[in-house]
């Protein structure tokens, strides 16, 4: 069956086996069920699709010859009847307590901790509604608002492969439907647009929502849950809104950024994935604001392997790993959030790890405030770090092992990039090459923070190179407990001492510390004490010895007698 030309409207029909291309006219499908067939529409082609079921069948939508971003003819929404009882969007199948738990709207977590402070912090982070959102964002007022393309509604998908799969400038409108038992819900690849609000999307093998190659559009006000991969994977390029979204009880992560992915992620409720509630990394950069993601069995957010983003404004707490959880080259500014009240670290600055974390909350967390390694280089400026059980900041020096991962932040996780394009054609870009951090930077920074009503503050500092010419290397304060062992300290040009301790002598262990003292050479002589002998060139003789031909240094002289001079060294003269 092939429809063209002039509009079809097609009532309660059962298709089986059917494959339904359309590529011109308008075609209509009224309370029709599809049984192992395919929908393809190819614009200037349109349709509208309500209250249909899919039954291991799929749409297929792309814009064909047009230019990728043209928009499609817009569709005239019409009236719509009340749903069929036996072909509603809504699976008659689920139970009411299903149903009831998909709907659940969890409040506030962590009401544990008091303060003035506080309160007005989480006042300040209160999620926003969708009509709150709309008002705020003129783009997502737009988008929400518009029909451009086909329009998809209150339809059930259900055991298949896939639900609908938007590629090649392909545009689709999806209100709600359901998405259940399949591979994927929706796939959008290839500078198309969709448009989501209102479904339901759960139980998907892969992932629930793929956004690929510069995709992009709405996702808002979804219920996103109990899928095998990601509730919603952006990558190379795609840059979608997400909105208002709950996305929950995966068996992975919530939301993966990847390979270049952006995206701006706002007012969601991201709880209860195995995996980190959003996970960043391989260049992925998206705008992460306004979130609350809280009792995931993992990290809150991981930014890993170069990730990048600006995570601002969220609420993070109850999560069982670091609330965020930065390494391996990981370069995030992590901004105004309210870390609170998790079952380990606040923050978790591993291996490698960069960022800027600047005026956050980091309270009440079982584990440390702050984490970090010795190899990290976060800035951590003007935080607010308290009553955390164990320390407000802890930097140890070991090693990670690089091929152990944080319990939720797997090697494991699919991000080998799948077959893209209608006819499955491998994708010509790669993901190999990822650029450079956002920025230099060459020394770990702790500045202008408040650190206060914690556990102890520090655990242990072992095994650095410390130097400061002006004032303390390391000064324990007040209630400091910690570990200061096998340290190199060079003590700088101030009289005060480098290694100060200033709390309970039986609270600070200090021991085996090499301190090295700067001093004026009219007190000492010379630093170097019987300093080795230079191995002699060949020959041994003594005297300048001429440099091999194509050598850049003309000639060696050999080291002078022993002792220092107060004139300078002539220990090697190159010419």
């Amino acid at each position: 069956m092939e429809v063209g030309g002039l509009p079809v409207e097609l009532w309660q029909l059962i298709l089986s086996h059917l494959r339904l291309p359309t590529a011109s006219g308008y075609v209509q499908f009224d309370n029709c069920n599809f049984e192992s067939g395919q929908l393809q529409i190819q614009a200037p082609g349109t349709c509208q699709v309500k209250f249909c079921s899919f039954l291991q069948s799929s749409i297929h939508l792309r814009s064909g010859d047009t230019e990728p971003g043209e928009n499609l003819r817009a569709v005239k929404e019409q009236e719509c009847p009340a749903p069929h009882p036996s072909s509603s969007g809504r699976d008659s199948g689920s139970s009411e307590e299903e149903e009831e738990e998909a709907q659940a709207a969890p409040g506030l977590p962590c009401q544990a901790l008091q303060g003035g402070r506080l309160h007005a912090l989480q006042r300040d982070l209160q999620l926003k509604s969708l009509q709150q959102e709309l008002q705020q964002d003129k783009e997502a007022q737009s988008l929400a608002n518009s029909l451009q393309g086909c329009i998809i509604r209150q339809c059930l998908f259900r055991d298949g492969k896939g639900g609908i799969f938007i590629y090649s400038g392909g545009q689709a409108k999806l209100e709600g439907s359901v998405f259940k038992d399949l591979t994927y819900a929706v796939r959008c690849i290839q500078n198309s647009k969709v448009i989501m609000m209102r479904n339901d999307i759960h139980h998907c093998k892969a992932s629930g929502i793929f956004l690929r190659l510069s995709a992009g559009g709405l996702i808002a006000d979804n219920n996103i849950h109990s899928n095998c991969e990601a509730g919603v994977d952006i990558r190379k390029g795609a840059n979608p809104l997400v909105l208002c979204n709950k996305i929950h009880s995966g068996l992975r992560s919530g939301i993966v950024v990847v390979g270049n992915g952006r995206g701006i992620i706002r007012s969601n409720q991201i709880y209860g994935n195995k995996e980190a509630g959003i996970y960043i990394l391989y260049n992925g950069n998206p705008a992460v604001s306004g979130n609350h993601i809280f009792q995931g069995l993992a990290a809150g957010i991981a930014v890993n392997e170069n990730g990048r983003g600006q995570i601002t404004g969220n609420v993070i707490c109850e999560n069982q790993w670091g609330g965020a959880d930065i390494r391996h080259g990981g370069d995030p500014i992590l901004r105004n959030n309210l870390i609170s009240c998790g079952y380990s670290d606040g923050v978790v600055v591993g291996e490698h790890g960069k960022g800027l974390i600047e005026g956050n909350t980091i309270c009440g967390n079982k584990g440390c405030g702050v984490w970090m390694m010795s190899s990290s280089l976060p800035h951590l400026i003007n935080n607010e770090i308290s009553h955390n059980s164990i320390y407000g900041v802890a930097v140890f020096s070991h090693k990670d092992d690089t091929s152990d991962h944080p319990p939720g932040q797997g090697s494991s996780e699919s991000f080998q990039e799948e077959r893209e394009g209608a006819g499955g054609e491998n994708d010509p870009e790669s993901e190999e090459e990822y650029p450079a951090a956002r920025h230099p930077i060459s020394v770990a920074l702790l500045e202008l923070n408040s650190i206060n009503h914690n556990g102890e503050l520090i655990l242990q500092v072992t095994k650095n190179r410390i130097q400061s010419f002006r004032d303390y290397g390391i000064a324990l304060f007040d209630e400091a407990k910690g570990l200061v062992k096998e340290n190199l300290i060079f003590q700088g040009r101030s009289k005060k001492s480098i290694l100060r301790p200033m709390s309970n002598a039986g609270d600070c262990i200090i021991q085996n510390n090499v301190f090295l003292t700067f001093r004026k050479r009219s007190d000492v002589g010379c630093m170097l004490n019987n300093p080795p002998a230079r191995p002699q060139p060949p020959g041994g003789a003594a005297g300048a010895h001429r440099a091999a031909p194509g050598q850049g240094v003309s000639s060696i002289t050999r080291r002078g007698g022993g002792g220092c001079h107060s004139h300078g060294s002539i220990f090697c003269t190159i010419l």
